[in-house]
């Protein structure tokens, strides 16, 4: 509404300046107004235009840029509105700005990142956020230094309770001593307290360890003179009431001097009863030995020679020393001879049971006259059968086949053992050699049988299983007694008779090992109580190995 009324003010005074062109007198009078009027504004105008440079300058200071008059004509009044406008939201911002970049630096000062760094807030509201987060962020801190405080201070308690307990400690002594502590009386530091307490103990000890030292001289003074009088004798510092190191010095040489005397006094009794003692105790051991002498030849039958003697001496031990020497003489004589006999006993019992051992009958007694020459014939014996027994180990050793000492080697698909005897009969000598290899078979088969059940049974998972594993343990067994009946074969033989009528028989037998496989796997299928874990007994490696062996020898 404003500017349209300019509009037509302008417009008037154009057309006014058009009248005064065509009428001069009137023109004089309306140029003279316009003249004032124009004067008035061109003041005015150059206010207003120094207002707006100012204006624009301070705008341009706090970094933005100022408007542009929206029409040409328009009033410099109403630009300036617009620019002080225009320079109030600056100056508003510019304070806001420094307000949040304050508030900003004390967040990240307290180790916070601020929220108008991390998001798009309006100003007004960031400088709100902002506070409410250094509020919060003060509080924090204000919570950890409060923690911090309190560990201090709860790391601190022992240290402190130590040193009150140190300082107790020490004013217990001091107090012990017969002082009141220092800290008692005075206003000192913790530190200083202790230290202090420290020296006064220190100097009270020390003058304690003198009086100690005192009582102690005292006590020493007071005990040598007890011992002196003891032994008999007044101490040469009775007299005197306090103790110096050299009357300590003259009472020791005083005690040791008076025990010296009385300990070699004591030593010359003791010698003296020593003695008397000594005589006394030979009299007593004499009489002693003198009995048990006696005793010894009672024992042998005899009477001693000193029966009618009371008292014991070097002589009457002597001759009771001869007569029970003579005495165990003829006992020795006595019992050498018997022993004799029953030694020719022993002797004659001992080399037959050596010539029985050889697998031959003793000579008769009734064949020699006396018991040396029987038991010189026994010993004749002997030498002639150990001669033959030789004999006939070297020709048994001669004799020994080569495939009987080096035994071919054994493998999983077949077992070699060997067998020897010696029997009065050919046949006989054959069977109990074939007996003896099949023993050792079976030794072996139980073993190798015994080996592929132990690793089918962990194959098979059936371990925990106990009634299952007895029952497969159980099979194995029957079946190593059934094949080492049948299914051998006598691969090589040799038999010689001896010398003494005898013979003997060697035997190598071969066994294929899949008759065993076969027949357990048999037993092993036709078995009730196995179908539970039949299938997982098949399963195994093992198993399969078996089978596979069976196959191969069948020819299937």
């Amino acid at each position: 509404m404003k500017n349209f009324h300019k509009f037509i003010l302008t417009f008037v005074f154009i057309i006014l300046i058009n009248i005064s062109y065509q009428t001069t007198s009137y023109s004089h009078g309306i140029i003279g107004v316009i003249s004032i009027f124009s004067n008035a504004m061109a003041s005015d105008h150059t206010a207003e235009k120094q207002v707006i440079k100012e204006l624009k300058l301070k705008i341009y200071n706090l970094g933005g840029e100022p408007i542009k008059k929206k029409i040409l004509i328009g009033s410099d009044k109403k630009y300036i509105i617009q620019l002080k406008e225009q320079l109030g939201e600056l100056e508003k911002q510019t304070s806001i700005d420094d307000l949040r970049l304050k508030i900003e630096k004390e967040i990240e000062e307290l180790g916070g990142k601020p929220i108008t760094k991390v998001s798009e807030i309006d100003r007004d509201e960031q400088i709100i956020a902002l506070k409410k987060q250094l509020e919060n962020l003060k509080i924090i801190k204000a919570e950890k230094d409060q923690a911090k405080k309190e560990k201090k201070e709860q790391e601190e308690k022992p240290k402190k309770e130590k040193l009150n307990a140190l300082k107790k400690e020490i004013e217990d002594k001091i107090i012990a001593l017969g002082e009141e502590p220092i800290t008692k009386k005075n206003e000192i530091e913790s530190d200083e307290e202790l230290e202090a307490l420290k020296n006064q103990l220190a100097e009270l000890e020390k003058l304690k360890g003198v009086e100690k030292k005192e009582k102690k001289r005292q006590a020493l003074k007071n005990e040598i003179e007890k011992r002196i009088e003891a032994l008999g004798e007044e101490p040469i510092t009775k007299k005197n009431e306090f103790a110096d190191d050299q009357e300590i010095t003259a009472l020791q040489d005083q005690y040791e001097e008076l025990k010296k005397r009385k300990l070699k006094a004591l030593n010359d009794k003791f010698e003296e009863l020593k003695k008397l003692k000594a005589e006394k105790e030979k009299e007593e051991r004499l009489n002693v030995l003198k009995r048990d002498i006696e005793d010894e030849i009672i024992a042998f039958g005899a009477e001693p020679v000193t029966k009618n003697s009371e008292f014991a001496d070097d002589k009457n031990i002597q001759a009771l020393g001869k007569q029970l020497e003579q005495l165990k003489k003829d006992a020795e004589i006595k019992l050498t001879a018997e022993n004799l006999e029953r030694d020719r006993q022993k002797v004659i019992q001992f080399v037959k049971q050596q010539i029985l051992a050889l697998g031959e009958t003793p000579v008769s007694e009734y064949e020699v006259n006396n018991e040396d020459d029987f038991i010189n014939a026994l010993k004749d014996q002997v030498e002639k059968i150990k001669q033959i027994k030789e004999q006939e180990e070297k020709e048994i050793q001669e004799s020994i086949p080569d495939w009987f000492i080096m035994m071919p080697k054994a493998n999983e698909k077949v077992i070699y053992v060997r067998g020897t005897a010696v029997v009065d009969t050919l046949q006989g000598s054959m069977d109990s050699a074939v007996n003896a290899a099949l023993r050792d078979l079976a030794k072996k088969l139980e073993t190798r049988l015994s080996s592929k059940v132990n690793e089918t049974v962990v194959q098979a998972g059936i371990g925990e299983d106990i009634t299952t594993k007895s029952e497969i343990v159980k099979v194995s067994t029957i079946v190593v007694e059934e094949v080492t009946i049948v299914g051998y074969e006598i691969a090589k033989n040799k038999m010689f008779k001896m010398d003494n009528g005898k013979y003997r028989s060697f035997i190598l037998l071969e066994y294929p090992v899949a008759n065993l496989y076969k027949a357990f796997i048999n037993r092993l299928e036709n078995n009730q109580a196995m179908q539970k874990h039949l299938q997982d007994i098949k399963d195994t490696e093992t198993y399969k190995e078996l089978e596979a062996y069976v196959v191969e020898f069948s020819g299937a």
